[in-house]
Order: structure tokens, then C-alpha cells, then sequence
């Protein structure tokens, strides 16, 4: 295994972030930087041909506090919806080989 960091939004002021692969992670984590609520989202759609309708979204957690916060694997993609477009939020995992 291998990590993979993520920042969702880099220099972006979005509040929803694009989708991000993570279907081949083993642990996986989402670190907030502010008290501002995130959502995270995940899809098991086949997002790699088409934009994944909104529809095939499901919330995995929603948090309310500056920090880290695990994320079960088993999704292939996930999202971040955040209600500052000041907070920083980074994912960090264990990638399978």
C-alpha cells in the first residue's frame, strides 16, 4: 500500500468539490480545516464515462468541527460540500496495490 493525499479544492472557492476516484483506497480520512460543517458524499457510479447524476449521491458523514474524521471505504468516488469556501479539506489514504 501506498498514501494518496487530496486537496479538494485547492485554490478554488466552490463549495462542492469535484468527484474524486477513491475506489481503490483501503482507509481513508478527511481532514477539515475550520468549524464549518462538510459534508462528504460517496457514489458507486461509473463516474469515469459521464457526470454522476445527483441522484447516485449518498451523505457518508457530515461534521460540524475542525479536525480529522475516518471514512469508511467500499464507494468509488466521493465529494465534499463545504458551507465556508475558506475551509481547507484534504483527504489522505492508503492506496491498494
Amino acid at each position: 500500500m501506498f498514501p494518496r493525499d487530496h486537496d479538494f479544492f485547492g485554490t478554488s472557492s466552490a463549495t462542492t468539490s469535484l468527484p474524486y476516484f477513491v475506489g481503490d483506497f483501503a482507509s481513508l480520512s478527511v481532514q477539515m480545516g475550520s468549524a464549518s460543517t462538510v459534508t462528504v458524499w460517496g457514489s458507486n457510479a461509473n463516474g469515469f464515462t459521464a457526470a454522476i447524476p445527483e441522484v447516485d449521491w449518498s451523505v457518508v458523514s457530515t461534521v460540524a468541527a475542525a479536525g480529522v474524521q475516518k471514512i469508511e471505504t467500499g464507494f468509488r468516488w466521493l465529494r465534499v460540500y463545504r458551507s465556508q469556501s475558506s475551509n481547507t479539506i484534504r483527504s489522505q489514504g492508503q492506496v491498494r496495490q
